[in-house]
């Protein structure tokens, strides 16, 4: 953790929880690589794979949504399945890490592209580290403030999560969908037609939740007849929630 973001997180957290989250941090590394991944086959940011695979029985094949897709390996939540020899659509809208993606799934649909209520063109933040970049011009500030980054900005084109399901996939069940957007997941959950297109299980970040009064992902996905599994806190996760469809 840089400095900065060090001296942030103790403003923001307290001594006691930033220390705590460092070490976590340096201790995480050889915990993945000798449990986790070899032993545990879990890749994701905090075993939601194995969840999920729970959740749907452990099959042995399947489809996928994976949004904000990111890295083929690394926090992936669809290389479990990947690896067991499920497919899907990985949506990415950074190329290089597009690129790696593409190049590492060749079984599945890789998309460079961002997703949006309407089609058209969004402005990217590319942030360092990585994995908080954006479209959210607010979040985007948000992270800066933090002590992230912003590298550059690029022109991406986005479309919506329903001609996704439609023009990819023709229709046909997901089993799961991820979503890792920052700050975009309300956006992109809304650009779906959720009367034809149901993924069983929906598993989504909550960590950049709605101000007060605000809609979010939780109660939306529960107006549409979603149910949070509160075994998503198994692994100690604050970032992510994930709902079952209950129609």
């Amino acid at each position: 953790m840089a400095l900065n973001q060090f001296v942030n997180k103790i403003k923001t957290h307290g001594i006691v929880r930033t220390l705590l989250y460092s070490a976590f941090h340096v201790v995480r590394p050889y915990w993945r690589k000798f449990w986790l991944e070899p032993v545990r086959k879990s890749y994701s940011q905090s075993g939601e794979d194995a969840i999920i695979d729970r959740i749907l029985g452990n099959k042995k094949d399947g489809i996928y949504l994976d949004i904000g897709a990111y890295d083929p390996y690394e926090m992936s939540n669809t290389k479990r399945f990947y690896d067991r020899g499920w497919h899907g659509v990985n949506i990415e809208p950074e190329p290089g890490r597009y690129q790696k993606i593409k190049q590492a799934r060749p079984r599945d649909i890789n998309l460079n592209v961002g997703l949006a209520r309407t089609n058209g063109v969004l402005t990217f933040y590319d942030v360092e580290p990585a994995a908080l970049a954006t479209f959210s011009a607010e979040r985007a500030k948000e992270v800066e403030r933090m002590g992230a980054k912003i590298k550059r900005t690029i022109e991406v084109k986005v479309i919506s999560l329903a001609s996704v399901l439609e023009d990819q996939l023709k229709g046909a069940p997901v089993d799961f969908c991820t979503l890792d957007a920052e700050g975009m997941d309300l956006e992109i959950l809304k650009s779906n037609d959720w009367k034809r297109f149901r993924p069983r299980v929906i598993c989504v970040e909550v960590s950049n939740e709605a101000r007060e009064n605000e809609e979010t992902t939780e109660t939306f996905l529960t107006n549409l007849g979603y149910r949070k599994m509160t075994e998503t806190y198994e692994y100690g996760n604050p970032l992510n929630a994930i709902y079952v469809d209950q129609r």
